[in-house]
């Protein structure tokens, strides 16, 4: 289980306490803040939508990539772009200057039996081809949101700091730790601003139940409407929840402070068995 680990000096700000910078450092750091472009992938869903909002009220001009119109529009969101990952290079081409990018979008579709490796070749290929366009645009920060669950596997230490190995059971975790992977590999090799965040599973407004994710959305929905929720998962397994909004501020944090090269697990450092949170 993921524990809370975005406090401190980490987060502080560039040139302050523990780090020196030079001025021509500090001016195009400003430039950068001053005009707050920043893209996100995935901007239409659940956590997407708030950090939307979340950067809007900061002053940042957002743009989004998702496939499909909003159906609702996105609050704070200075443009919507209709598109796939894998052919953004023309919009973050014109995107400028880019201060950030933010990739949510998780490239799913269900597997077959036996080909897991077909499935995760099919999932992460999109993610490649972004990967390459960002390395050309060269933002001054990539966040990459990953899962502080799925990616470390079944551990029995009750709470787990980044450096445990990545130990994924799910094809979802293989995907999450495949993509890290590839992010890090552009960073070393390209220069890549890449950093991970791990957060644990978000709840809140606005989280729509029956999708295959969202235990909390999903037990609110059954109690209204009196109809029995399924619980997954071993007796004793135990997930961290946080805050929808909560997340999406720690995720400004790490946008505007966090280390290159560097993975966060995001969580209250709290566990519960969703068979408690049920009752």
């Amino acid at each position: 289980m993921p524990r809370w680990y975005v406090s401190g000096w980490r987060l502080g700000w560039p040139g302050g306490g523990h780090e020196t910078a030079g001025w021509g450092s500090i001016l195009k750091d400003g430039l950068y803040l001053l005009l707050k472009k920043i893209l996100i992938v995935g901007g239409r869903g659940f956590i997407g939508s708030h950090l939307c909002a979340e950067l809007s009220a900061k002053g940042y001009h957002i743009h989004t990539l998702s496939p499909g119109n909003p159906e609702k529009g996105i609050p704070g969101s200075l443009s919507h772009h209709c598109g796939d990952a894998a052919n953004a290079a023309p919009l973050l081409q014109s995107i400028h200057p880019l201060f950030s990018i933010v990739y949510l979008a998780h490239e799913g579709w269900p597997g077959s039996p036996g080909r897991d490796q077909e499935t995760m070749d099919h999932c992460l290929r999109p993610f490649h081809r972004f990967l390459q366009a960002a390395c050309l645009k060269q933002p001054k920060k990539f966040v990459y949101v990953s899962s502080g669950g799925a990616v470390y596997g079944n551990h029995p230490e009750p709470t787990l700091d980044e450096g445990v190995p990545l130990e994924p059971v799910s094809l979802y975790g293989k995907i999450k730790k495949q993509a890290e992977a590839m992010g890090q590999e552009a960073r070393q090799n390209h220069g890549l601003p890449f950093l991970v965040a791990r957060p644990g599973n978000a709840y809140g407004p606005g989280q729509v139940p029956g999708r295959g994710a969202g235990f909390i959305a999903a037990a609110i929905a059954g109690i209204r409407t009196r109809i029995e929720v399924p619980v997954f998962g071993f007796p004793g397994t135990v997930r961290d929840y946080l805050h929808v909004r909560d997340l999406v501020r720690v995720i400004r944090l790490l946008i505007e402070s966090g280390e290159v090269g560097e993975a966060y697990n995001l969580g209250t450092g709290r566990g519960s068995d969703n068979r408690d949170r049920k009752s």
